[in-house]
């Protein structure tokens, strides 16, 4: 189960990290053609752009700090706190967390 958890929290930081470069290359692309918007208010393109670039950025650091974090735990054999950080929850846990009471 680890093992796949590993797997699972890589192969996500990979795709966000396509996704980061797909985001980058059109946000240099709207900055080199001067790009702007469509709407009566001809907003230049990178301005939303690079709040998107922003936002996918810190996605991909905390999935690569999460995934950093992670491999230290499983190397030094803290697989109760490993699963707290990047496991699935059991059917178990999920049914006692909807059905504790918060006070």
């Amino acid at each position: 189960k680890t093992f796949l958890d590993l797997f699972g929290c890589l192969a996500l930081l990979i795709f966000v990290g396509f996704l980061l470069h797909g985001a980058v290359v059109a946000l240099t692309e709207s900055i080199a053609r001067s790009s702007i918007s469509a709407t009566g208010l001809s907003v230049p393109i990178w301005i939303p752009q690079s709040l998107w670039v922003f936002g996918i950025a810190m996605l991909f650091s905390s999935l690569l700090l999460q995934l950093v974090y992670s491999i230290t735990l499983v190397l030094c054999s803290n697989y109760r706190r490993f699963s707290e950080i990047a496991g699935i929850p059991s059917t178990k846990e999920l049914i006692q967390s909807e059905t504790s009471k918060t006070g």
